[in-house]
């Protein structure tokens, strides 16, 4: 039985940025870590060893990486939508995409998602994790609007040159929210000799994906969807796509007060020590 732990928390050199020294207890979850300020949009190592009952320390156990999300003491979230009368958002999705160029080997490139609605991401024609219809929930009601912030690694999608960002979107539930399907987002992109970063802005394009919902979506009357063909056709967010695909919509800008974004309630990994030998 645990009779004492130890935690440390690392930066990316696997330099020590906190250590809790061994401290005397039996719990081995929820350990809280003070006075302890980590950077947003970046990677960090956190490694634990325990005591037993006899006092006996175990080996480190493998240090787990995990990812700060993006701090909410931003002034606004800049939203961006498609503002196009051929675009129907009750009834359509819609892809954006945003291209822009590397040009230094990158450390770590982190992408924070927030949508009005459900949305799919692609770097480079290929889906970023296997997440679907994300962020999940949304909480929308008029007492109490939330927008949930999704994040992601991309590092290993990027690559030198010209690379894009693409995004499937659906209004969902959010049918009721004007501006639905919208979305924010920033990547922040962490080279050896510099690091930039990007938001959601109307240098963003759009064009009407080949998914449409059919029906009311009410009570009875709830439909389904038509899928045509293209669907599965990534040109759409790669950098050499194909006519139409990339159609220059209208993209309009719109700031949300942080009080409507959220960091989801997320179940953490549970880091264990190694065996005793």
């Amino acid at each position: 039985q645990q009779s004492a732990c130890q935690v440390q928390i690392l930066d990316y050199n696997k330099q020590p940025l906190y250590d809790s020294g061994k401290v005397n207890t039996q719990e081995n979850r929820n350990f809280m870590v003070e006075n302890l300020i980590l950077d947003e949009s970046e990677s960090y190592l956190v490694q634990v060893r325990a005591w037993d009952e006899q006092n006996i320390a175990s080996d480190w156990g493998t240090p787990c990486r995990f990812i700060t999300g993006l701090k909410l003491e931003h002034a606004v979230f800049p939203f961006i939508y498609a503002d196009d009368g051929e675009i129907n958002p009750q009834t359509d999705t819609v892809w954006f995409r945003r291209d822009f160029i590397v040009d230094c080997p990158i450390r770590l490139a982190v992408l924070h998602v927030g949508s009005i609605g459900y949305h799919e991401l692609y770097i480079n024609g290929i889906k970023a994790g296997r997440r679907l219809l994300s962020p999940v929930r949304s909480q929308l009601t008029k007492e109490k609007q939330r927008v949930n912030l999704v994040t992601y690694d991309i590092t290993e999608l990027l690559q030198m040159g010209i690379n894009v960002i693409g995004l499937w979107t659906d209004a969902g539930w959010a049918r009721c929210e004007k501006i639905a399907p919208a979305f924010f987002c920033r990547l922040s992109v962490k080279g050896k000799d510099k690091d930039s970063t990007l938001f959601s802005d109307e240098k963003w394009r759009c064009v009407k994906a080949p998914i449409t919902h059919i029906g009311g979506f009410g009570w009875s009357d709830f439909g389904g969807e038509k899928v045509v063909g293209r669907w599965n056709d990534r040109a759409w967010c790669t950098a050499a796509p194909d006519g139409d695909m990339v159609e220059t919509k209208l993209v309009k800008k719109v700031d949300i007060a942080p009080g409507r974004i959220s960091v989801p309630d997320v179940p953490l990994v549970e880091v264990l020590p190694v065996a005793h030998q």
